[in-house]
């Protein structure tokens, strides 16, 4: 409990959390793999692939013969408001306020009258070229302020909120023009000028916590997310030896729909590209008949990873076959 409630705290962005399960890969052996350079993979290696900076899929090769793939496979994004560019609100009067807009089906009452913060990541151009610098700024940075019950009589009879109105962040009074990025760029390490672009979203200050009269509950940011991405790569990470004479690919990847669409990992920017050597196998999922179509992979083709999405089983069977 102790390793994942670290692991959410040092996670407050899908950036955050992509970067700390590369880390853990990387004292782990495992080496980086570039999708726009040749894959020279051994017998018994053991790989990772990142896209985007928000998503991750490692793999490992069994030394000899196997017997199939085990997969899994979780998103590493969660619903949230995520801060528009030139992000700066100047009113009404000396406020100041940031624009965000609602990702994902996300629940609006959580994040009122809490402080919050930004995390994400900024381009930056730096002498060397453009560089990714991840960003989170520690301190009590916003709050999202409701009204007195006298101002809304009907705050406690279901009321509907209008992220344009009820959901914009205060951030200070009589701030001058361009602090925001200021205090982003001190964030970054960078001058405001450098910043060339910025995602960033807004995250709880509250830490994770265990709570309850025995410690029964856990309450963190994310967590329905970030629990699973992390829950799965413990199990691939700590898999017995007597597994490995299967291909086991784990993929951490943003899935979230902008709108209140069912979420489709085809979405993400990784949905496949797990392996350059995949064999020759088809996919049928155990609740289709046999004499429902096959997907073909061909042997020089990449393994498609059989993720959620409006075409794809959320169950499927490996099966060897012939090309």
């Amino acid at each position: 409990m102790t390793e994942l409630l670290d692991f959410l705290s040092r996670s407050p962005s899908r950036y955050h959390a992509a970067a700390n399960l590369a880390e853990e890969l990387e004292r782990n052996g495992y080496t980086r793999l570039y999708e726009g350079a040749d894959w020279a993979l051994a017998p018994g290696g053991r790989y990772y692939v990142t896209r985007n900076g928000s998503a991750l899929a490692a793999f490992r090769i069994p030394g000899g013969d196997f017997s199939g793939f085990m997969i899994s496979a979780s998103h590493s994004d969660a619903p949230c408001l995520r801060v528009k560019e030139n992000a700066e609100l100047a009113g009404p009067e000396s406020y100041v306020r940031l624009n965000v807009e609602k990702y994902g089906g996300m629940l609006c009452a959580p994040w009122m009258d809490r402080p919050l913060t930004v995390a994400g990541r900024v381009l930056v151009q730096t002498a060397d070229g453009v560089e990714t610098r991840l960003v989170y700024v520690d301190r009590d940075l916003l709050l999202i302020p409701s009204v007195a019950i006298h101002m809304n009589r009907k705050a406690n009879d279901g009321y509907s909120y209008d992220p344009k109105t009820d959901m914009v962040p205060l951030m200070g009074l009589g701030l001058e023009k361009g602090s925001f990025r200021a205090i982003v760029a001190q964030a970054a390490g960078c001058e405001a000028g450098d910043i060339l672009g910025t995602d960033l979203f807004l995250c709880l200050r509250q830490k994770p916590l265990v709570w309850g009269a025995n410690g029964e509950f856990v309450s963190a940011a994310g967590l329905d997310d970030l629990q699973c991405a992390y829950g799965c790569f413990k199990g691939f990470m700590e898999a017995k030896e007597s597994s490995r004479e299967k291909i086991a690919p784990i993929a951490a990847a943003i899935s979230m729909a902008k709108s209140s669409k069912p979420c489709r990992v085809i979405q993400s920017p990784v949905a496949f590209a797990v392996s350059k050597t995949a064999v020759p196998c088809m996919v049928r999922t155990k609740r289709t008949p046999m004499k429902a179509p096959k997907i073909m992979i061909p042997s020089n083709a990449r393994l498609m990873i059989p993720l959620r999405s409006a075409n794809t089983p959320a169950r499927a069977t490996i099966i060897r076959g012939t090309a």
